[in-house]
């Protein structure tokens, strides 16, 4: 999957259950990244998913949705790429 950001506000990507690699790239403009898990109602930010600057994740998805939150940028443009790297 692949999503670009290019505002504040929050981003959802529909997951299946299974190890996926974040990764983020381009620019923050400033702003913050938080990486959540969500069942659609409550998130909650996975271990180092606050960023600032280009980087990854690798983390264990056992709920349907991942929000991407970003905050305080000024001009953002972000490529974020995601891939399930196994399954349950």
């Amino acid at each position: 999957m692949y999503l670009t950001i290019s505002a504040d506000g929050t981003s959802t990507v529909k997951t299946k259950h299974g190890e996926y690699a974040i990764h983020v790239g381009g620019s923050f403009g400033g702003g913050t990244l938080s990486i959540q898990w969500s069942d659609g109602v409550n998130a909650v930010e996975f271990p180092d998913g606050s960023l600032t600057a280009a980087g990854g994740i690798v983390a264990s998805i056992g709920v349907p949705y991942v929000d991407f939150v970003l905050t305080g940028a000024t001009a953002p443009d972000l490529d974020i790429t995601i891939n399930q790297i196994s399954r349950p």
